[in-house]
């Protein structure tokens, strides 16, 4: 077959999609070489390569891997034993012990490479991982030898402390006040919240003096409260440790403020939530009949539904996203055709009927072929930063159980800045005989900066307007360094913590310019000029353009939705600093079931993980995506996951991978050691799977069956990509017909046939 070059991002896959939709665009032509053709990167700089003492990189991965060698018999037997027991971890223990194994083969294999400049920095990072993987499991040793003891746990309930319960009056300050009496509880207690109707109509506001424990790390000391996620929620748990809150069979949360996240737990240890529903009765979404559409004012005519909200009101207006999706008008079904939806102005015209203004973008003449009189538009007004249903945020070994929740303002469970947290057998569903046509306003799960990841098993999740799971490690934009000491830096927020790997990379190439260890932080600290997050290293970093030294501002929130969504072309960006060690190592997503909701089914930017027995259907975009997005603040790029006996159907894309920056894709393959196995992928929209910016990736033994797609497999930059006994089921049977290779695509096989 004679390879061509393929502008794979804008012909191939779907189309650009906020906050999790995989984005597709053209490779940067100004990285092209002379004969039009782009030429491969590194993923680090040649000037850092250089720079690297290799013999200290293979003595510490040395160090580290016979480490980990002693420890193995006994993370075995800890297994061994927490099966025998019954113990109620031991299938995450089991999975984590398969990625750790994993983990050992892809150090080694990176540290023998002699002819790859690179290698020896993928071994160096994974050898970082590992470390912390070890470390989780003797935590888990410990837990499992206290679940072994008796130990007495104090029951308490909710209605002893003045809780009512039926739907009227605020209960929030009752639940706060038995919250704080199981902190003074020795040992552990058990907070009882009977079936009933709670109102939660007041907010319980952190005083931001108060210092919250960092439970990332071992003996570290407390840390100032300076992140704003942590400053406010109708229930927040603070530094507890060893407590559980639980429901029972109708046990119904309802929190008034539709801004407002229900549930925070905040720097906490063995802290479990469950048996709990979470809905929002003021509407953190309003649903609506078409009227009518005028493509050349791009504006649309719609009538609100009764009982649903104004979308006129501040909450909307001022949200920090306002996003729109399509629906049939019987059944409710998504209408993955017309994209998302962007508003500008909303003016009121009646007491139900509003004018929508939809801002012009590339795609909108396309869009408004679907507006057709009788279906129906959704208006979500997100808010992530501080109204996700639950939250938890620097805290350790938590558990989230069977939590039913029906309306989020923005992501239903974030978790930020955690470590191994376990969410099992919750639901997100519109409620029952409900005409609500969207569940939550964003993803279902959002992992981020952790350095263990969650293990998420047995959820059922639909409708959400965002990705189903999406693991990822944030980026900082770097706002100054100090011209007298540049080890000393000023960031946009927290993404370190001391003793962890910072790495700062070029915003136009997505390579790793220089790394070092964090020795200090500073909050709030203020330069000359600027504010922010101050951070000490242990030796200099390479960054060459900062906020403070070029011509230009961070976006907010709202500006970069205009830049990513193709309404404003892209401003040049200062570099960005990025925390390696919180790669969300040790994620595990199975057995889950994923169905009609916006943006990604399964999304992984973080490491060492597994995805295993999950059933994904009617997704707006990639079903499984092993990614990095740069432009969100979300380059860390993934290696070593394994994708195994998933079902995916009707999404745009069966898995993908790929890296992709500010303006295209990056020309490098840092995305490594992928194996996708025994899967279904049936009735792919656009193509069964993309493979961009990734090198060993093994698939075998899956089947792909979209009779309807032609050209259904494509391509970036890759190596070493070995399809072996998959069964195709495409328009064309000829391999030759159905693949769209990029002539950057170096070593691709189909059993043993070479493309």
């Amino acid at each position: 077959m004679k390879k061509s070059t393929i502008l794979l991002l804008s012909a191939v896959l779907c189309a650009v999609q906020l906050y999790g939709a995989e984005p597709v665009k053209e490779m940067p032509s100004e990285i092209k070489s002379d004969s039009g053709n782009q030429t491969e990167l590194s993923y680090y700089k040649n000037s850092y390569i250089v720079a690297v003492d290799r013999k200290l990189l293979d003595q510490i991965i040395g160090q580290t891997l016979t480490m980990a060698a002693g420890k193995l018999p006994s993370i075995t037997a800890l297994v061994e034993c927490a099966k025998t027991a019954g113990h109620n971890r031991c299938s995450m223990l089991e999975a984590r012990l398969e990625i750790v194994k994993r983990l050992v083969e892809y150090i080694k294999e990176h540290q023998a490479v002699n002819n790859s400049p690179e290698a020896i920095l993928f071994a160096a990072q994974g050898a970082r991982e590992l470390k912390h993987l070890i470390d989780y499991f003797d935590v888990e040793s410990r837990i499992f030898e206290k679940s072994q003891a008796a130990i007495t746990v104090k029951t308490i309930s909710v209605k002893d402390f003045g809780a009512i319960g039926d739907g009227q009056n605020d209960d929030a300050a009752a639940i706060r006040k038995a919250i704080e009496a199981a902190a003074k509880i020795e040992g552990g207690a058990r907070i009882l919240i009977p079936s009933g109707n709670y109102r939660l109509g007041s907010l319980n506001r952190i005083n931001p003096a108060v210092n919250v424990r960092d439970t990332l790390q071992v003996n570290a000391p407390v840390i100032e409260n300076g992140d704003p996620n942590w400053q406010s929620g109708h229930l927040v748990l603070l530094n507890l440790d060893n407590v559980t809150i639980e429901g029972e069979k109708n046990t119904n949360l309802l929190p008034q403020d539709s801004t407002q996240t229900a549930i925070k737990i905040v720097g906490c240890q063995n802290v479990t939530i469950k048996n709990i529903n979470i809905d929002y009765p003021n509407l953190v979404f309003c649903q609506g009949e078409i009227v009518a559409a005028d493509p050349q004012a791009s504006k649309v005519l719609w009538k609100l539904d009764r009982n649903y909200p104004d979308p006129s009101q501040p909450r909307f207006i001022n949200a920090p996203q306002r996003l729109g999706t399509l629906h049939e008008k019987d059944r409710g079904n998504f209408v993955w055709k017309a994209e998302d939806i962007f508003f500008g102005k909303i003016k009121k015209r009646d007491d139900n009927l509003f004018e929508l203004e939809i801002p012009y973008r590339p795609s909108l003449p396309r869009q408004f072929e679907e507006f057709t009189p009788g279906r129906k538009i959704v208006i979500s007004a997100r808010y992530d930063q501080y109204g996700s249903a639950v939250a938890l945020n620097n805290s350790s070994f938590c558990n989230v159980e069977d939590i039913t929740i029906n309306s989020s303002p923005g992501i239903a469970f974030m978790l930020w800045r955690n470590n191994a947290i376990k969410v099992t057998n919750c639901k997100i569903a519109t409620p029952e005989k409900s005409t609500r046509l969207i569940s939550t306003n964003g993803d279902g799960i959002q992992s981020v900066n952790s350095i263990i990841g969650p293990f998420i098993e047995n959820c059922n999740f639909s409708r959400m307007q965002d990705d189903g799971v999406m693991v990822s490690t944030r980026s900082s934009k770097i706002i100054a360094v100090d011209s007298a000491d540049p080890r000393k830096i000023l960031t946009n927020n927290i993404v370190f913590a001391p003793g962890l790997n910072g790495a700062v990379l070029d915003p136009l190439t997505g390579q790793i310019k220089s790394e070092a260890i964090c020795s200090s932080l500073r909050l709030a600290a203020r330069w000359k000029s600027s504010s922010g997050t101050e951070f000490y290293f242990d030796a200099p970093l390479k960054i060459d353009t900062t906020m403070e030294n070029f011509a230009g501002r961070e976006l907010t929130h709202k500006e970069m939705i205009d830049y990513y969504t193709g309404i404003k072309p892209f401003t040049k960006q200062p570099d960005l600093i990025l925390c390696t060690d919180f790669s969300d190592a040790g994620t595990v997503v199975r057995k889950n079931k994923f169905a009609s909701h916006r943006g990604t089914g399964i999304k992984i930017q973080g490491t060492n993980a597994i995805v295993e027995n999950n059933q994904l259907s009617d997704i707006q975009g990639v079903g499984i995506a092993v990614s990095a997005i740069m432009a969100w603040g979300e380059p860390l790029t993934p290696h070593n996951v394994l994708i195994r006996k998933n079902n995916v159907s009707d999404s745009a894309v069966g898995v993908a991978t790929h890296y992709t920056l500010f303006k295209g894709d990056a020309l490098s393959r840092p995305v490594n050691r992928i194996l996708i196995e025994d899967n279904r992928f049936i009735n792919q929209r656009r193509a069964a799977v993309h493979f961009g910016n990734c090198a060993n990736v093994e698939v075998k033994n899956n089947v792909f069956d979209s009779p309807g797609l032609n050209k259904a497999i494509s391509t970036g930059s890759l190596k070493n990509l070995t399809f072996t006994g998959n069964k195709f089921s495409f328009a064309s049977q000829n391999p030759a017909d159905f693949m769209a290779v990029s002539s950057m695509a170096e070593n691709l096989s189909i059993d043993g046939s070479k493309f």
